[in-house]
């Protein structure tokens, strides 16, 4: 259209002073014409997204079959959404349009079976919370200097791809490599990003796929054993975590089918008995809130079931979502097709020859 109306533009001027005539008018009516025509093929193929083409060197904003074959398998929306931050450092800022445009591609592969978002943490305090506290997702410093001033600004670039009650997160280590350009200067690209983002999805689809079956995939009964001081001894922060443990229980419970047993002690009770017999038997012994507390407490957890024991670790942020991602990463060492099996088979030594040994590296088991 822009074209159009530009070589309209100029026959006028080539026109002017001259009287009009029937081909000044044939002009006007054929550039109308191809306006209109434009526009109206713009508006008819504006809802196909099928067709596009990837001129591209490489088809970098082209989708793979694989990636196609994985977006096929959804049964739920997906969710993948950027968190990136509009001040950013320098070489960060250009790739942010890339990786905009290559999820937008995802969003057309899944055929409405996923939404992409962009988000401005910074600009958005609530879902800023929600990122640091549920998807640990956090901003970073990046120091750069120009000619005239060294400054540090905090800023997110991720990339958060969630599907049911599963998630990823890639940061930007996961999605740029850094080549040095010379001894002061240095190149900042995208690794490869369909690679990085397919791999997230494969992880997360078939995580939520066995996520559903967890106590159906395990074929005896686990008991949940919590090792916690009486509240009056607990910090304020574990009181309040410790009414989040029970709310996690319940619902593992519900979904277990009778498998998931449930016992709380406290160590302390009847003389320290237990508290004894934890630290003969597991090593378990009290904690402090710090290194100059004085005070004392119990808060272990272990997952117990068909002759094995598994201790369930104490979350970074103290929150329901990482104490859920514990327990149900421990119930999965008990539950069938989670765990993947490593063999390591060795060659047999090689005799020594006139006396003298082989040389070669030697392992000791």
């Amino acid at each position: 259209v822009f074209l159009t109306l530009n070589v309209l533009a100029l026959e006028r001027l080539r026109w002017a002073g001259n009287a009009t005539n029937i081909n000044h008018r044939r002009w006007t009516l054929v550039t109308a014409l191809f306006v209109i025509n434009f526009l109206a093929t713009n508006l008819w193929l504006a809802p196909m997204g099928w067709i596009r083409a990837d001129l591209t060197q490489g088809n970098i904003y082209s989708i793979s079959e694989a990636t196609r074959s994985y977006l096929a398998q959804l049964r739920e929306p997906m969710i993948i959404r950027g968190y990136f931050s509009t001040k950013t450092h320098p070489l960060l800022a250009p790739l942010v349009p890339r990786l905009r445009d290559l999820l937008k591609e995802y969003a057309v592969a899944g055929e409405g079976r996923v939404r992409v978002e962009f988000i401005d943490p910074l600009e958005h305090p609530e879902l800023e919370r929600e990122a640091n506290e549920k998807y640990g997702i956090k901003s970073v410093p990046f120091q750069f200097a120009s000619k005239y001033q060294a400054s540090v600004v905090n800023s997110y670039f991720n990339i958060l791809i969630q599907y049911g009650d599963q998630f990823e997160v890639l940061g930007f280590r996961d999605l740029i490599e850094v080549k040095a350009r010379s001894e002061v200067g240095i190149d900042v690209e995208l690794r490869n990003p369909e690679y990085d983002l397919t791999q997230s999805i494969k992880k997360v689809l078939y995580a939520y796929q066995g996520a559903g079956e967890l106590f159906e995939n395990i074929p005896h009964s686990v008991s949940f054993k919590g090792y916690i001081s009486a509240d009056e001894k607990l910090p304020e922060f574990l009181k309040t975590f410790r009414k989040e443990l029970d709310t996690v229980l319940g619902e593992l419970d519900k979904r277990s089918g009778g498998k998931l047993d449930t016992s709380i002690r406290d160590p302390d009770a009847k003389d320290g008995i237990l508290a004894r017999q934890l630290k003969s038997e597991f090593g378990f012994r009290p904690m402090a809130a710090s290194l100059s507390d004085a005070n004392t407490f119990w808060f272990h957890m272990t997952l117990e079931g068909d002759g094995r024991i598994i201790q369930v670790p104490l979350p970074a942020q103290f929150d329901k979502s990482g104490l859920e991602r514990g327990i149900q990463a421990a119930l999965k060492r008990f539950s069938r097709g989670f765990l993947k099996t490593v063999a390591l088979q060795t060659p047999a030594p090689t005799p020594a020859i006139f006396g003298i040994p082989a040389s070669g590296k030697r392992f000791t088991w």
